[in-house]
């Protein structure tokens, strides 16, 4: 977290590490699952399990954010699929990064998956200042939601290994609207 004086904003970053090239940052509800991640290390995404129960239908959701993109746009590829600590080959890619905003509501039943509604959001627009957004829902059905998942990146494709070192999201504010 960040402060401005007595309000606290979620910052999130890409960064690197000594053995992965790219780490994109993440906000979601949900449980990370580091076994998942070990399993299947080139789908780094698979060890996010998204979701909360809920019971309501929002409308919206509100928040205020920030972005700032990295300086360089790169394509990390594993040398070993197989492997997350086996090596990655760099690639310089023409462009700049992109931020992601996910909002779902789902039906759960069983294995199977319904999406009742959703807002997806994403830019490479920067802006220093905190600026106030509104994404509505769109509902795909009148099914009653079981589940919600909501998810913050500052690297939409982080998930690929792909993305700019220092793009960072802050967010605050965060609000479901309801008629």
């Amino acid at each position: 977290p960040i402060e401005d004086g007595n309000n606290k904003m979620a910052k999130i970053e890409t960064v690197n590490t000594v053995a992965i090239p790219l780490v994109a940052g993440a906000m979601y509800l949900g449980e990370f699952d580091l076994d998942a991640a070990i399993a299947d290390p080139g789908n780094p995404g698979a060890a996010a399990k998204l979701g909360i129960q809920f019971f309501a239908k929002p409308k919206a959701i509100q928040l205020k954010y920030s972005f700032e993109s990295g300086d360089t746009l790169i394509q990390a590829v594993l040398k070993d699929p197989g492997n997350l600590f086996g090596g990655f080959d760099v690639f310089n890619l023409e462009g700049t990064d992109k931020f992601g905003i996910n909002a779902v509501l789902e039906k759960r039943t069983g294995d199977v998956v319904t999406i009742i509604a959703e807002a997806v959001f994403e830019s490479d627009q920067e802006t220093d200042a905190m600026t106030e957004m509104t994404l509505a829902l769109e509902y795909l059905s009148d099914d009653d939601p079981t589940h919600f998942h909501i998810s913050f990146s500052p690297s939409v494709d982080g998930g690929m290994f792909k993305g700019a070192i220092g793009s960072s999201l802050i967010i605050d504010e965060l609000k479901l609207i309801y008629d």
